[in-house]
């Protein structure tokens, strides 16, 4: 069963899943406190001490009968003012958790997305994951050929964008990847507040990457988006009429097809909060037959009815797996790269592959084509690169394997220490781990995807790098 075939993985995040990517990022009360001391004497607050900032916002958009329009509208204002201030904090927060170097587990997570075109929902409204898209510089197999993979052809249902101004825009979104759903809004998504219909939607693209830097230099915003009101969706626990727009329906009945089929759903810093009783019930549609987990601080004990390992068992009924403690994102996606790499013997079976050369590839930039490598086995328990002639093998009546060692210096290499997929599973039978050594550092391959250039056949590793 190839990779497209099989039941895709679900993963949910929630605001947990952002504060362990940086101490910067709020949770919901924090960031309620924070827009609370902010707006104090801009708006009327009636926010008691035992109410939570999201009982609040609540009763602020609620048209609560006993009051007159003119109150109602003024209220709802205050909530519209409180979500502007909402998108202002996280754009601060944003900016001071990407001012320094990514996590690695998060590159690696984005990594193992990527090789199991996992389906990713999201409550967030940061784009901590896209940025981490953007550093990653995944390489993707699609319509016969390799491309890279950035951060705007992975979001998808999404508002339309500005015209393309790089190779990469044109190509949204991207099949051989996965699928980032963004249900409660974006940070870079903006409408006229209120529009019924959605007409008004639309975003920027997503150009940043971690360390401070972007892509490219960002383009003017001649059609003035960013005038606009963002569109996110506030945490309430009626959001009947943040529904309404034709892109919330998209989003929402796409995550439902997503997890109708699911092979495995898991929740990652997403606590299932009360709020958020819609989403609750989205999830409630994963298969009985599909694995439940949860990585989470604090999950709770599993004989707590109101602990979020218990609530997520109720889901489908299933017994999850858990992952706990400050540490335990790191420590699940360390857990999943190890598991995935054992799998690879699996991703090379099927069809007559014995002597299809494995291709490593390499990303080279925004327009560029990513570059591809072969493997040699060094005999040094790694697996190192060597070059390809990536323009002439399409033209070549010769094969790619004899090619490869006709290109490397003289001595250098035998052709049996070229890897082949005949190889390959010979040399991961006898307990090899599948890790690759280059200039780009160390690597471990964690699926495989079929690739023809010109009249010849190969085998590219998708891969993740390790430190």
């Amino acid at each position: 069963m190839t990779v497209a075939q099989r039941p895709r993985p679900v993963y949910v995040l929630g605001a947990g899943f952002s504060r362990a990517v940086s101490a910067a990022m709020p949770l919901t009360d924090e960031l309620g406190a924070t827009v609370k001391s902010r707006l104090r004497g801009l708006i009327l607050e009636d926010l008691s001490p035992d109410m939570t900032f999201e009982d609040w916002l609540s009763l602020r958009v609620a048209e609560l009968p006993f009051l007159q329009g003119w109150d109602v509208s003024r209220r709802r204002a205050d909530a519209e003012r409180v979500i502007a201030e909402i998108a202002s904090v996280l754009d601060e927060r944003v900016a001071q958790a990407t001012s320094e170097a990514c996590p690695e587990w998060l590159i690696q997570l984005v990594g193992l997305w990527h090789a199991e075109r996992a389906v990713v929902i999201t409550f967030n409204y940061d784009t901590l994951v896209e940025r981490a898209v953007n550093q990653a510089q995944m390489v993707a197999i699609e319509r016969g050929r390799s491309a890279m993979v950035f951060a705007d052809q992975v979001v998808t249902p999404a508002p339309p964008g500005p015209p393309a101004l790089m190779r990469a825009d044109e190509a949204v979104p991207v099949a051989g990847s996965f699928t980032l759903m963004k249900l409660h809004g974006s940070l870079n998504w903006y409408w006229s507040a209120g529009d019924p219909t959605g007409s008004t939607l639309t975003r920027t693209r997503e150009r940043g990457l971690f360390g401070a830097e972007s892509l490219i230099e960002e383009a003017t915003d001649f059609g003035g988006t960013r005038t606009l009101d963002r569109f996110l969706i506030p945490p309430v626990s009626i959001k009947n009429e943040y529904y309404s727009p034709y892109l919330t329906h998209t989003l929402w009945r796409s995550a439902f097809q997503a997890l109708q089929s699911g092979g495995r759903l898991t929740l990652m810093g997403y606590s299932m909060p009360k709020t958020d009783q819609v989403g609750t019930q989205l999830l409630a549609s994963i298969p009985p037959s599909a694995a439940v987990e949860v990585v989470d601080v604090g999950p709770g004990e599993p004989d707590d009815r109101m602990s979020l390992i218990s609530r997520a068992s109720r889901l489908n009924g299933s017994n999850p797996l858990s992952w706990s403690g400050p540490s335990c994102l790191p420590a699940y996606v360390a857990h999943r790269v190890g598991d995935a790499a054992a799998g690879l013997r699996m991703e090379l079976q099927g069809g007559d592959l014995e002597n299809v050369l494995v291709a490593f590839p390499v990303g080279k930039g925004l327009n560029a084509t990513p570059t591809l490598f072969t493997l040699v086995d060094a005999h040094e328990g790694e697996l190192q690169v060597a070059d390809l002639d990536n323009n002439g093998i399409n033209r070549s009546e010769m094969p790619p394997i004899e090619m490869s060692l006709q290109i490397q210096p003289r001595g250098r290499y035998s052709l049996e220490q070229f890897m082949t997929v005949g190889r390959l599973r010979s040399y991961l039978a006898a307990g090899h781990r599948p890790m690759i050594r280059s200039a780009y550092g160390r690597s471990s391959a964690v699926g495989a995807e079929a690739l023809r250039i010109g009249p010849w056949d190969l085998t590219v590793l998708a891969h993740i790098p390790l430190s």
